[in-house]
């Protein structure tokens, strides 16, 4: 998030147009509710985890025998049976044009427009086994980014890789190269 924050300046100033307006709403107090009900903070955060979501990909065991179609047209059907397991990437669906135009972009308006397809945005998880933290995990980025852009701008270092270059070694989301960002403390 900070990543992305950092290189995108036109971003970054209307984040900290809104966290200003919460300041002033709260006359530099902000609490739990204000900032769990940024609108633009809310699409940050999310827009972050569709590009780079915690694991890049989710597995489920079968339990009851499917049929699956075809992976390409002239393929055969696939039948998974109890027991196997199935993996599900979403970093590929979150990144595919299909379902997100301009995918590669880091636009926290899709959010806002409803240009998001619930059904292939998972960086928790989806339907009945969710990840039980993600609620709080949420929070926590959110506080983390409302306290840090307030007091400081971030900023792309001469090493800064634009855009993020992932490392392909690892399963987790990594920069190759390390993570490389300024900070500075903010004129208030």
């Amino acid at each position: 998030m900070t990543h992305e924050i950092g290189v995108n300046s036109d971003i970054q100033r209307k984040l900290r147009e809104e966290i200003d307006d919460v300041l002033r709403q709260t006359n530099g107090k902000p609490t739990y509710e204000t900032i769990n009900c940024m609108k633009y903070l809310d699409t940050m955060v999310n827009e972050a985890l569709r590009l780079y979501p915690i694991g890049p990909f989710l597995d489920r065991k079968c339990v009851k025998e499917t049929k699956l179609p075809p992976a390409t047209p002239d393929g055969e059907p696939i039948t998974v049976k109890p027991g196997d397991s199935v993996w599900f990437p979403n970093y590929s669906l979150h990144r595919d044009p299909k379902y997100y135009p301009h995918p590669d972009k880091f636009d926290p308006d899709r959010f806002l427009n409803g240009y998001v397809n619930n059904l292939v945005y998972m960086p928790f998880g989806i339907g009945p086994r969710t990840c039980i933290g993600n609620r709080f995990a949420i929070i926590q980025a959110k506080v983390l980014l409302f306290y840090l852009l307030w007091r400081c701008n971030l900023e792309p270092d001469i090493k800064t890789r634009i855009p993020m270059v992932l490392k392909k070694q690892t399963l987790l989301m990594m920069a190759d190269g390390g993570f490389w960002l300024k900070l500075r403390v903010r004129k208030l």
